[in-house]
């Protein structure tokens, strides 16, 4: 309709319902945009946390294994220290895992891997002779070690083909399907050197984080004892899961062939299986057993096993005098044991023993005092016998000593009875032919030593000894680090044969000697004088 000054008003229905319209639709596109943009986000995420987030975990699972991995190797390094020093430590092992927080996205549970020992299992050392009374249990018998192998099996979520890793008591490594990566280098055997520190103790542990392993001395500190094999090779047999091509370079260094006393390497179990049981033979010699035992998470002490005679065995004591007699109870790996209590008496002859400590003290040791007579018609021989436990051959150790008549004039004339042997001690003492050897100092500062035997046809007491060094090895002089008599330094009494270990001549490549000469002799490299409690002196050349 035309309005009052004659145009047509717009103010019509239809026209509002378009304007409307136009209106609605400008305002859903923004609505359709925000929903497509979530739409996106959403899917983005759902990308991300499918794809992104497992290979994050991934990476950190691999780092994670890798810090497990460094952690074992320096479980083995605290063992060993624990097993020289005699004290406890504790260890930290990462056995699990916690993932970071990743805001809106999801992680997995956390990792908790194992960590166990498994049940021990017996290494041998067999055709080991000692002299001494610690050949009463070092007689060449085959001896068994227990020890257990601890194994870390991982549980990750994503690093699925992950190692499990071993540590057997020689040498740590990654098992994965049929292949094995040692991670560390073994120190079984270092020259002459046998080293084998046990692991004992029930541990498993499983957790997300962190756990401190307790390495606890069950037999410790480690101690030396020298032995032979005067019978037959002497033989080392371990249990491990490592292959022979694996161990043969393991021991590369220390194979007959390349200068070191392996002569075999024999496995229970051919390639490509794992060995099962390791046996090395060694060569002929004189080595130095270094044995101890370590608990993970408790222990218990080893028990005393056999004893050992410390001082005052082949002495002379005046009538009226007194004479010192110490022994050693040890357990079986040849570390001293305390707490054991040890009788002692007088089983042929005169005189009386006091009880000075009966019951061995923390060095292992029980002391006893022997007392001769006043007066004794003649110089004799007198046994003392002390023992523990059940008084077996291993356990029980026998002194000679020699009372001496300091009046032979006033007493009864001499009955039938031996007296003492003519001659010095220096004419009592002779090389053994075909015992001298050399080879590798082991440790960190190598160096050379020699190995021979001597034999005493009476008990002779050696209080000090020097080396001279002539010929090829004239410009290379002896540095004495650690010379033992069966495994003692001087002051030594022995009778019978003894093994000296020279330690050590400076430089390095093999000295070839082999035999005894007179020490006048050009082809004498080394002489070696031996100084005994009597005054006399006995010299010895050695090429």
């Amino acid at each position: 309709m035309p309005g009052n000054d004659g145009t047509r008003s717009t103010d019509s229905p239809a026209g509002d319902a378009g304007r409307s319209l136009r209106a609605d639709a400008r305002g859903v596109s923004p609505v359709v945009g925000a929903v497509l943009m979530l739409a996106v986000a959403m899917l983005l995420l759902s990308v991300l946390q499918t794809t992104a987030i497992p290979a994050l975990n991934a990476q950190q699972e691999f780092q994670h294994n890798q810090d497990l991995q460094t952690d074992l190797v320096e479980l083995e390094t605290t063992v060993d220290r624990v097993a020289a020093i005699g004290t406890g430590e504790t260890t930290p092992v990462a056995v699990g895992l916690r993932y970071p927080p990743r805001l809106v996205f999801v992680n997995p549970p956390p990792v908790s891997g194992r960590l166990r020992t498994t049940d021990p299992r017996n290494a041998t050392i067999a055709n080991a002779r000692a002299p001494g009374e610690t050949g009463d249990y070092w007689d060449g018998t085959t001896r068994r070690i227990p020890t257990r192998t601890v194994v870390y099996s991982p549980a990750y979520n994503e690093y699925g083909d992950a190692p499990t890793t071993v540590y057997e008591p020689w040498v740590v490594y990654n098992r994965q399907d049929d292949a094995s990566v040692p991670l560390t280098g073994t120190d079984l055997v270092d020259g002459r050197r046998i080293s084998l520190v046990a692991i004992d103790g029930e541990y498993s542990a499983s957790r997300a984080g962190t756990v401190g392993v307790n390495a606890e001395p069950e037999s410790a500190p480690v101690r030396v004892v020298t032995v032979r094999n005067d019978t037959g090779p002497v033989t080392l047999t371990v249990p491990t899961g490592l292959r022979n091509d694996t161990w043969t370079r393991l021991l590369e260094a220390e194979l007959a062939a390349n200068g070191g006393n392996v002569t075999g390497i024999d496995c229970a179990d051919e390639p490509p299986a794992p060995c099962g049981e390791l046996t090395l033979t060694l060569s002929p010699g004189s080595y130095d057993l270094h044995l101890g035992e370590v608990a993970l998470d408790g222990s218990d002490r080893e028990p005393a096993t056999y004893l050992t005679d410390v001082e005052g065995n082949a002495t002379a004591v005046p009538e009226s005098g007194r004479q010192r007699l110490a022994v050693e109870a040890r357990d079986r790996f040849d570390n001293p044991v305390s707490g054991v209590p040890v009788a002692a008496s007088v089983a042929d002859g005169p005189g009386e023993v006091d009880r000075v400590r009966p019951t061995s003290g923390p060095d292992g040791r029980a002391v006893f005092v022997y007392r001769a007579p006043d007066d004794v018609a003649e110089s004799q021989s007198v046994t003392v016998t002390a023992r523990f436990g059940d008084g077996a051959e291993q356990r029980t150790v026998d002194f000679d000593v020699r009372v001496v008549d300091l009046d032979p004039g006033t007493g009864p004339p001499p009955g039938p009875g031996p007296g003492p042997p003519p001659g010095t001690s220096a004419d009592a003492v002779a090389g053994v032919e075909e015992s001298v050897d050399s080879g590798n100092v082991p440790g960190r500062d190598r160096g050379r030593e020699i190995t021979f035997d001597l034999r005493a046809t009476e008990a002779v007491t050696v209080t000090d000894f020097s080396v001279q060094t002539r010929g090829d090895l004239a410009g290379r002089p002896f540095v004495d680090r650690g010379t033992t008599f069966d495994g003692s330094e001087p002051r030594v009494t022995f009778q019978g044969e003894v093994g000296v270990v020279l330690r050590e001549f400076g430089g390095s490549g093999n000295l070839g000697v082999e035999e005894f000469v007179d020490p006048s002799d050009e082809d004498a490299v080394v002489v070696v004088t031996l100084q005994f409690d009597d005054g006399s002196t006995r010299t010895l050349g050695i090429a």
